[in-house]
């Protein structure tokens, strides 16, 4: 019983219904019914976050608890271990006593299936947790001595007879930089009784009605540019930095990127996509690893998963319905749903759009000379014709095909 209220307990304060969320020098700010997340992404190879959660009451938070998340490896599934008391040093002191709170999927199936992997790397990448661990009991925020940890922390995983972390962890050894914590836990108290007064608007996108053959059709945009246009009104260039796409020239570009695409329906040229490339490089180094480079794309995503938020939020989009289910909180997630109407239902009858964010490299660099590295793609897909072009696009690739010989 204990362990499913603690499950419940930490599931309430994850909950991805989220009334706001703002970025603050580096840390992510979260807020929902429950709680506030006040957290910040670790620095070492696919760690995780250190959390401040401040627990709402009275629309006030006066109590927080701290959190700390470490990727498993992979060998158990941790969900065994809820309510496990273990061991860790926090800046060589200690030990001190941390209980494992949550665990969920590290990676979900549309994120491994862009990595290039054999099908035994697959298996290791699917067995794989994020795990939430809870560092002492609720506490009060007012004569916390976060000082004392404002700047880097680490926490190592203690080794004790009754446990042995290199059984169940990857990284032993997690660091964070939790430089102006207390500014940031602060910007997230002044959220605890509501909704943030941040407005996320964007004026790169946005609706427009048109009539074509006598009726009403509302077509929907990105940096300006309509879905359904013909992608040559945008000064196509077939330069193919990503294969099967045009690069193009937006009415409305964004100050933050630096090139933009568009993908067709080949037998109109009509646009069915549109995508944006962030101009931050994140280099990935002289070590091409699999791991390096979920590494790279974790923080990438991280820094820019606001940019998928603020295209759903618009005007264009305030008739359909979006769940973002596990959006603001797992770091792998990179597509966001658009439905019809108020149900959440993934049968392609009723998702309408994707908005996605990916960062993973396949396609080289894009400035001469520069370190190879991962970029944002923030993409809005078309997905209200996807079954039939899906059709048209595997009966052309079939006929295009020369069958000489073959039957």
């Amino acid at each position: 019983m204990k362990k499913l209220l603690l499950t419940i307990l930490v599931s309430l304060m994850w909950s991805n219904i989220s009334i706001a969320e703002v970025i603050f020098d580096k840390w992510k700010i979260n807020a929902n019914e429950a709680a506030v997340r006040v957290e910040k992404l670790g620095e070492s190879d696919l760690s995780g976050a250190f959390t401040y959660a401040l627990l709402k009451k009275n629309n006030k938070c006066d109590l927080m608890t701290i959190y700390f998340s470490s990727m498993s490896n992979g060998k158990y599934d941790l969900k065994e271990l809820l309510g496990l008391k273990i061991p860790i040093k926090i800046n060589g002191m200690g030990p001190i006593e941390a209980m494992i709170a949550n665990t969920r999927p590290a990676f979900d199936a549309k994120t491994i299936a862009t990595l290039d992997l054999s099908k035994e790397q697959i298996d290791k990448v699917k067995n794989l947790q994020n795990v939430t661990i809870q560092i002492g009991d609720p506490r009060p925020i007012d004569g916390y001595d976060f000082e004392s940890v404002a700047e880097k922390i680490k926490i190592d995983f203690v080794k004790v007879d009754e446990f042995d972390p290199s059984e169940y962890f990857s990284n032993l050894s997690v660091t964070w930089d939790l430089s102006k914590n207390r500014a940031a836990v602060d910007k997230g108290r002044s959220m605890c009784n509501g909704y943030s007064d941040k407005k996320i608007t964007s004026e790169s996108n946005e609706s427009v009605t048109v009539k074509t053959g006598g009726t009403n059709e509302k077509k929907y945009s990105l940096f300006g540019v309509f879905i359904g246009d013909d992608v040559n009104d945008y000064q196509p260039s077939n330069k193919d930095y990503i294969p099967g796409t045009f690069i193009i020239q937006p009415p409305k570009p964004n100050k933050d990127f630096i090139l933009y695409y568009a993908g067709i329906d080949k037998k109109n040229n009509n646009i069915v996509w549109i995508g944006g490339i962030h101009k931050k490089n994140y280099p990935l180094g002289n070590q091409l690893t699999t791991k390096k480079m979920l590494s790279v794309a974790t923080k990438c995503r991280f820094d820019n998963k606001e940019y998928v938020r603020m295209i759903a939020k618009g005007k264009q989009f305030e008739e359909f319905n979006y769940d973002m289910d596990d959006f603001n909180e797992r770091l792998d997630l990179n597509e966001l749903y658009i439905f019809d109407g108020d149900k959440v239902d993934y049968s392609n009858m009723n998702i309408k759009f994707t908005i996605s964010i990916g960062c993973i490299n396949k396609d080289g660099t894009i400035i001469e000379g520069e370190e190879v590295g991962a970029r944002a793609h923030i993409k809005l897909f078309d997905f209200r014709n996807i079954d039939q072009l899906k059709k048209e696009e595997d009966e052309r690739i079939k006929n295009e095909k020369d069958n000489s010989g073959l039957n």
